[in-house]
């Protein structure tokens, strides 16, 4: 069994288009501060999780296929 956590992070001002971010939260443990972290099999190692903003802006909502349900607590 994995322990799942999500998160909705929403920025405090617009994206720049083609820059990259990293997620980054002070105050972990070192422990902590892996979970940060993903695997890269080309680096063959660990590298911080990042996203690049690509494209336009999407205000498209999406089209749910069936209402959401909570599924665990």
């Amino acid at each position: 069994m994995f322990d799942i956590t999500q998160a909705i992070l929403i920025p405090d001002e617009k994206l720049i288009l083609d820059r990259t971010y990293q997620l980054v939260i002070d105050n972990l443990e070192d422990d902590e501060r892996l979970l940060l972290m993903e695997w890269n099999s080309s680096l063959g190692g660990r590298k911080p999780i990042a996203w690049k903003v690509e494209g336009q802006t999407d205000y498209i909502a999406p089209k749910l296929l069936s209402p959401p349900e909570l599924v665990d607590g």
